[in-house]
């Protein structure tokens, strides 16, 4: 059920055109912000990023996305077609199942997914949580290599 709601809130470099532009928003404006989270996991930064909050929602709107060298074929068309402009063009528009089957998600068991069962490819120690909190906090402490089983799954070359 694809239903507008009519309603301004979120995190700014994750906000939909449609959102911005006052036309509602939907299931898949999800999609639009899932693309924009996946960019940050695989580049470190969002797709469309200032400091100030309106300019992030200028660019959302008035720029393409630009994908950098480096990222697989699959990344690459996968962000392309979540952060799709006109969301009756964006991955997921016909339904979840058009991004479950995408390539970039090529091996990925949807019902181990849905069981929680996945281990993450690096274990993180509460104790660095808490550090982030703490004015001695050490930047180095926390983990800087990129796994090859982070670059698995997330398919980024290892040259990368």
């Amino acid at each position: 059920m694809n239903e507008n709601v009519f309603t301004l809130c979120g995190t700014p470099e994750y906000m939909a055109p449609e959102k911005l532009l006052g036309n509602g928003d939907s299931t898949v404006t999800d999609y639009w912000s899932l693309g924009c989270l996946i960019y940050e996991m695989l580049l470190g930064e969002p797709p469309f990023y200032a400091e100030v909050p309106q300019l992030i929602y200028k660019k959302v709107i008035s720029e393409e996305v630009k994908i950098p060298y480096g990222l697989s074929s699959e990344a690459k068309d996968l962000l392309i077609r979540l952060l799709a402009k006109n969301r009756c063009n964006r991955l997921g528009f016909n339904g979840t199942e058009e991004i479950m089957k995408h390539p970039f998600f090529y091996g990925v068991d949807w019902n181990r997914v849905k069981d929680s069962d996945y281990k993450s490819p690096f274990q993180v120690e509460i104790n660095q949580f808490e550090s982030l909190q703490s004015e001695d906090f050490e930047r180095e402490k926390l983990p800087t290599k990129t796994s090859s089983s982070y670059r698995r799954i997330f398919r980024i070359r290892k040259d990368e």
